[in-house]
């Protein structure tokens, strides 16, 4: 005969895993809106069938049916797809980055919408075309030019504030990422402590006739797991993200290729500037260089540091707010160079009189100090001459209008070599082509990296429908599992209270 309380066991068993999974159940439901849950459920396995020692010999068959074991409540998550999240996650972010930035230089060197550099270019060649032909009213065209010259420095003077600001703007967001990133390290690390403290290893348990099926039994602490999961995930949006488990909970986590956190204890990174070109510099606190392969921090830098053909130093060769600088500074420069050789003295040949200077007293003109100059303010008829004889020099105009035409060559790096015209053309289709190419691509892995969590949290995620139906077959279950008590009562009662009576 089999133990006598064996069922009464078997059933207590059965009870109390009915009961654990309809909490659980509850605790699913209550989470349907949390960030980052995941769903648990509670790990059943069939008890395995021993025979004691006993001295009666009771055999494998007498001891079968001793119910349920529940292992854990694990959660339901798939370490694959969140590895595929999290690098596209990485590219979207770093896509979207370079999109908004390169977007917002769009916005400041804008010659459609806006009275943009192209236009204040033409509408200064219109006057001095006016001023050419137009022999009525000389000295009031002569202001008008002036004042058109005037326009066009102040719209170039104004890229390079605005582009300035972009920039600082720049290196602000990549100071908040750096804070944001320090600050996620210690939190995982700190996460990592309090799991390793919780977590539970039953070991490799066995079960089956044979001890065929095996089970790792790890459980921890699940809604610590959800939150370090969480963070996890806005750490890829920064760059790019090696996760590693550990045996005791833990997790060691690789940023662009660099160990920053093991088990408790982390690093921190740092962002400084080059000496010489002001490029931005990523490294950690100790002194060492990282270059993300991906995420929105490499996007900042990248933008932040492209200086295209004209690239020295820690810059990078993509075309992003160093070369459209330099390319602002490098049209500055040729187009004062350019007019001021062609503005001689008649009177004084190779004397130049300059239209254009600098603000700073500097020899190098640049977009943030270019100037017309004094003597043509003050003076706006001094652009057309006397010549040696004494005339209004109106060929001086018709020298001057050829620049306009003029092929010249913008940069020492030979970028673009061409009109003035062509060169905001050449520089502008470059910056709407770089935008369509990064908006793309930010479209492309955001579809992806969608799809992707959508399939993460049809695994994961909790399910009312689901959860529903299992809340249902689990109270039928917990009904059975009572039912089969009071049977089991009853069939003791009968054993103990009424065997032996019967002939009495």
């Amino acid at each position: 005969m089999r133990p006598t309380f064996l069922g009464f066991e078997t059933t207590r068993k059965s009870l109390m895993a009915s009961q654990k999974a309809l909490d659980i159940t509850g605790h699913n439901i209550s989470n349907v809106n949390t960030t980052g849950y995941s769903r648990q459920r509670v790990d059943l396995f069939s008890m395995v069938t021993t025979s004691g020692g006993t001295r009666y010999g009771a055999s494998k068959v007498m001891c079968a049916g001793q119910g349920v074991y529940m292992s854990g409540v694990d959660q339901i998550r798939d370490p694959f797809l969140d590895k595929k999240f999290r690098e596209l996650n990485s590219d979207t972010a770093e896509a979207g980055i370079k999109s908004s930035i390169l977007t917002d230089v769009e916005n400041v060197l804008d010659n459609i919408d806006t009275e943009g550099l192209q236009k204040a270019l033409l509408k200064f060649q219109r006057t001095m075309e006016s001023f050419a032909t137009d022999s009525t009213d000389r000295e009031e065209i002569a202001n008008i030019l002036t004042q058109s010259a005037k326009q066009l420095v102040n719209v170039i003077n104004n890229y390079d504030f605005k582009l300035t600001q972009i920039q600082d703007q720049t290196k602000f967001e990549v100071d908040a990422s750096i804070s944001d990133v320090n600050a996620t390290f210690n939190k995982i690390a700190d996460l990592n402590k309090q799991i390793a403290d919780s977590y539970v290893s039953n070991g490799e348990v066995s079960y089956g006739l044979a001890g065929d099926y095996k089970v790792n039994a790890t459980y921890g602490p699940n809604e610590l797991l959800d939150t370090r999961n969480v963070l996890l995930d806005s750490l890829s949006s920064y760059g790019d993200i090696e996760v590693q488990d550990e045996k005791d909970g833990t997790v060691t986590v690789k940023f662009a290729g660099a160990t920053v956190i093991e088990g408790n204890k982390a690093t921190q990174l740092s962002c400084s500037e080059d000496s010489i070109t002001g490029a931005l510099m990523l490294g950690f606190n100790n002194g060492s260089e990282f270059s993300p392969k991906a995420g929105s921090l490499k996007g900042y830098v990248d933008v932040y540091n492209g200086n295209g053909c004209y690239t020295q130093g820690a810059q990078n060769g993509s075309e992003g707010l160093s070369y459209f600088k330099t390319v602002i500074d490098k049209f500055s420069e040729t187009m004062a160079k350019e007019f001021n050789k062609m503005n001689e003295d008649p009177a004084n040949p190779g004397v130049e009189r300059p239209l254009f200077t600098t603000s700073d007293g500097s020899v190098v003109f640049t977009a943030k100090n270019l100037r017309v100059s004094d003597d043509w303010v003050n003076k706006p008829m001094s652009i057309l001459p006397t010549n040696q004889e004494g005339e209004l020099d109106n060929a001086h105009i018709y020298r001057l209008l050829s620049v306009f035409d003029k092929q010249v060559k913008f940069g020492d790096n030979n970028d673009f070599e061409g009109t003035f015209e062509g060169n905001i053309s050449y520089f502008t289709n470059k910056l709407s082509q770089e935008i369509t190419f990064q908006s793309g691509k930010f479209e492309s892995n955001d579809s992806l990296t969608t799809s992707i969590l959508s399939e993460r949290d049809a695994k994961s995620a909790v399910s009312l429908d689901e959860e529903g139906i299992n809340m249902m077959n689990y109270q039928k279950w917990f009904n059975a599992s009572a039912r089969v008590m009071t049977t089991l009562d009853e069939a003791l009662n009968t054993i103990i209270n009424n065997m032996g009576l019967v002939g009495r």
